[in-house]
């Protein structure tokens, strides 16, 4: 009950007198250091969650890329090119465009959105598979969620393909790398280096 009281106090707040972050919205996400910030759009009256209405927003081309890390002992690596199933990272680059094709059947509260680009690519790194997503659209929302689904799926599709020679497997680094279009503007992650530094 105090939790509702709170969200509700939080809400009552960003109309008078507050902040350009607390009031949302282009501006206040601006104001408050840009990507993400704000206030969150997916809780309804009463502290509930909702779906976000975007009938009201023009659809805009946007764009998403995301990448996964899948790290592998050197013998599993050796035989992944032996694997009876089939080509593991094909397979995989596969399994992560048909996720992203169905990211609102996983993901509750997104909406399904005409994707008119998918591209996912598995290559060999060093200790394991990178994986990496671009996906486009042309609609009232971005498809962030579609990029990081596309390449969590390959990543466990992956996971999958090689299980039988190694439970230890570790899927690490899912994050968004860069997103295009939309009010929250653009954004593009810096590269690990520099935000290592940046911490030290």
């Amino acid at each position: 009950m105090k939790r509702e009281r709170a969200l509700s106090g939080t809400r009552g707040a960003a109309g008078r007198g507050a902040s350009p972050a607390a009031r949302g919205g282009h501006a206040g996400r601006a104001a408050a250091g840009g990507q993400g910030a704000g206030r969150l759009s997916h809780y309804a009256a009463g502290g509930g969650v909702r779906m976000v209405d975007v009938s009201a927003k023009p659809p805009t081309y946007r764009e998403a890329e995301a990448r996964a890390f899948v790290a592998l002992r050197p013998a599993v690596l050796a035989a992944l090119g032996r694997n009876p199933k089939g080509d593991p990272l094909e397979i995989a680059r596969i399994a992560g465009i048909a996720g992203a094709k169905r990211t609102a059947e996983l993901i509750p509260l997104c909406h399904t959105l005409p994707l008119s680009r998918i591209e996912v690519e598995a290559r060999w790194a060093r200790g394991g598979v990178r994986l990496t997503s671009r996906v486009g659209t042309t609609a009232a929302t971005g498809v962030e969620m579609e990029a990081l689904t596309a390449v969590s799926i390959a990543a466990l599709t992956l996971y999958d393909m090689c299980k039988a020679l190694d439970h230890g497997i570790t899927i690490r680094d899912v994050e968004l790398t860069r997103k295009s279009g939309g009010l929250s503007g653009d954004f593009r992650r810096p590269p690990q280096g520099k935000r290592l530094r940046r911490r030290a």
